[in-house]
């Protein structure tokens, strides 16, 4: 017996570049999807998407797959609203997690209303909305939940260890999200995982995290992400007889920028160019820090830019305090460039399998992190002898790789009888 496809999930276009919706619909698993905002199929959305300034021209792009049908969409109008809010004011503080909170009830609720209407056996929803989504959720649903970001308790956790070492530029980590949420949502962003019959978290760190703090570890799998292999390609490395290094990401204390700068004082870097790019928060401190690091700071920059600076340095270097994954040390590796993480990222997770094409310093560590990066400097030809393996290392994990495993992820959660109807 063959009955109609029946799993509901939310989208919102930035953890997993629709391929978690790709995968469902491949597998003929997906009647629908709610969302903030879809774009339909046609000539039109393309040319619309051509001519927009290039600010919204990334948020238009991740509205619209063409391997979704968009009869598959059903977008959330209080959602779209507060979406729009967001992109087109600077809200902060109580204010940006009240349209926070508001936009995510919202968006969970026409999840449910989809689900029921469907009479889905299978819900999948992100962990910053699992808890509204499946409070009221008829308990005959199966609820599939990815961990974007490690477990939010662990993060606190994990914050308050680095406080108390008088950690440099320490008050970022303050002005991070998860330090700062109001009692409602941080409640909510706990009860998540334990609502949830199966979670799946793009790292072992990021499963630990859940481990750690009771959620069942049978209950937690892991899928990694992928790379876009096309768009960045290999590169050759920097200039004969130099040495780059590279930061790209939000220049915050999550990523570890008040670390390096303390830990690139240490090095002797009269032949080595640190390169930092990313939006930079208007922070004065930061802001002196950078300009008295010796370091060239670019800003934000665009894709095109991010794939050459990736192509053309020696080293890409993030020594992150959390990652729930962290794509950019697989687009450096797709580029062919090493990279220097920690053991709260992915790059443990790359390197079980590929040893040579990376480096974990200690999170938190000024003194682990500078003397990983002097060993790294004092041979310098080892990191132009790798990249070839770099790119292999990355071809492990493409978008390809993501549905596949995610699907069959999907397809083992599920209830057995409907296995059974489905004919898998």
């Amino acid at each position: 017996m063959t009955i109609k496809p029946n799993i509901v999930a939310q989208y919102l276009g930035r953890w997993d570049a629709c391929n978690s919706l790709i995968a469902l619909h491949e597998r003929n698993l997906l009647s629908g999807f709610c969302t903030d905002f879809w774009l339909p199929d046609g000539a039109l959305s393309q040319r619309l998407i051509n001519l927009s300034p290039h600010s919204v021209r990334e948020q238009f792009t991740k509205a619209r797959c063409p391997k979704i049908p968009s009869t598959l969409a059903k977008v959330d109008p209080k959602s779209l609203w507060y979406t729009f809010l967001v992109k087109t004011h600077r809200f902060q503080g109580k204010q940006a997690q009240r349209i926070y909170r508001v936009q995510g009830e919202s968006l969970s609720r026409a999840t449910q209303r989809l689900a029921h209407r469907h009479r889905a056996s299978a819900v999948f929803a992100y962990s910053y909305y699992a808890a509204w989504t499946f409070d009221g959720l008829d308990r005959s649903i199966r609820r599939l939940m990815y961990q974007v970001h490690p477990y939010a308790p662990a993060i606190r956790a994990i914050y308050e260890d680095i406080l108390k070492t008088d950690s440099p530029l320490g008050h970022l980590l303050l002005q991070d999200g998860e330090m700062g949420l109001d009692l409602e949502l941080a409640a909510a962003l706990e009860r998540g995982p334990k609502m949830a019959d199966k979670i799946f978290a793009n790292s072992s760190f990021s499963r630990r995290t859940l481990i750690e703090f009771g959620i069942p570890a049978e209950r937690v799998s892991v899928i990694p992400l992928g790379a876009d292999l096309k768009r960045f390609a290999f590169g050759s490395g920097p200039p004969t007889g130099r040495l780059r290094i590279l930061f790209l990401g939000n220049v915050s204390g999550r990523k570890g920028i008040g670390i390096l700068l303390e830990a690139w004082k240490q090095l002797n870097t009269r032949s080595v160019e640190l390169i930092i790019a990313g939006s930079v928060p208007d922070d004065r401190l930061l802001r002196d820090a950078l300009n008295n690091s010796g370091a060239t700071v670019l800003g934000r920059v665009d894709d095109a830019t991010a794939v050459h600076l990736f192509q053309t340095s020696s080293l890409f270097c993030m020594p992150s305090l959390i990652e729930g994954f962290g794509l950019v040390y697989l687009q450096s590796l797709s580029c062919g460039t090493p990279v220097l993480g920690t053991e709260n990222t992915v790059v443990p997770d790359i390197l079980a399998s590929a040893p040579s094409v990376g480096f974990v310093a200690r999170a938190g560590s000024i003194d682990d992190l500078a003397e990983t990066l002097e060993s790294i400097l004092s041979y310098p030809d080892a990191l132009a002898e790798v990249r070839d393996r770099c790119r292999m290392a990355a071809s492990r994990y493409t978008w390809e790789a993501y549905r596949q495993r995610f699907g069959d992820w999907v397809e083992a959660n599920l209830d057995d009888d409907v296995l059974t109807n489905m004919g898998v």
